[in-house]
């Protein structure tokens, strides 16, 4: 799905998709047949959106307690923590008004941080920033969050945000961890790499970090954690 298909998708007619999509209770293996069913209906761009969109629901309910009322893509509903992890992770930010969610994707951990601080969601993706927003909506927490669209590669600049972070407030950094849909295992090999976040603690102490299962523990090292 691309951000147009998906801004369709929110329309009046594409949620009408959505529910025609999600009563035919569809799984990957049977894509095509019930593509062929919701493509006489509606444009093929928006009953192949509605149809990923019901799929991923479906599969996203063993971590998200609503994912029906949530927007995933298949690479971020797989690197996405459990509602439960990401609810026990959050209580560790409590401490701190402001948390900034870097790598934010389609808004998972997001969602549990703004229960506890007003959240920054950052990410370089303009669908997932797209598909967080309507996340946060869907759980009536747009007021706590707002969404920033930024290259952590380059700097840590969050100036469009009205009132900047200060050495108080806390960072969450969720960097991509899978690539053509294999796992990465090494830190440095992450978009972006671990190494961005010594950058980061001289004027950011209070930093959680989250990293694959199997990593080499001889890369962490050199960090103080």
């Amino acid at each position: 799905m691309d951000l147009a298909s998906f801004r369709n998708l929110l329309t009046g007619s594409g949620q009408e998709a959505l529910v025609s999509a999600e009563e035919l209770q569809p799984r990957e293996q049977d894509y095509l047949q019930h593509f062929q069913v919701l493509s006489r209906q509606y444009p093929a761009d928006l009953a192949r959106a509605a149809l990923e969109t019901a799929i991923l629901r479906r599969e996203a309910a063993i971590k998200f307690p609503h994912a029906k009322r949530m927007y995933f893509t298949r690479q971020a509903l797989e690197q996405a923590s459990p509602a439960e992890v990401s609810d026990y992770r959050s209580a560790r930010f409590r401490p701190f008004d402001i948390v900034a969610d870097l790598g934010c994707s389609i808004g998972g951990d997001t969602l549990a941080l703004a229960t506890v601080a007003f959240t920054i969601g950052v990410d370089l993706d303009p669908l997932r920033l797209a598909m967080a927003q309507a996340n946060t909506q869907a759980l009536n927490l747009s007021d706590k969050v707002t969404f920033l669209r930024a290259d952590l590669t380059k700097s840590l600049s969050l100036s469009p945000y009205p009132s900047p972070l200060s050495p108080e407030s806390a960072l969450f950094f969720d960097p991509s961890r899978r690539t053509d849909g294999r796992r990465i295992y090494s830190v440095e090999d992450y978009l972006p790499p671990l190494r961005v976040v010594k950058d980061w603690l001289p004027r950011f102490p209070a930093l959680g970090v989250k990293i694959s299962p199997g990593v080499n523990l001889a890369e962490l090292r050199s960090y103080d954690a």
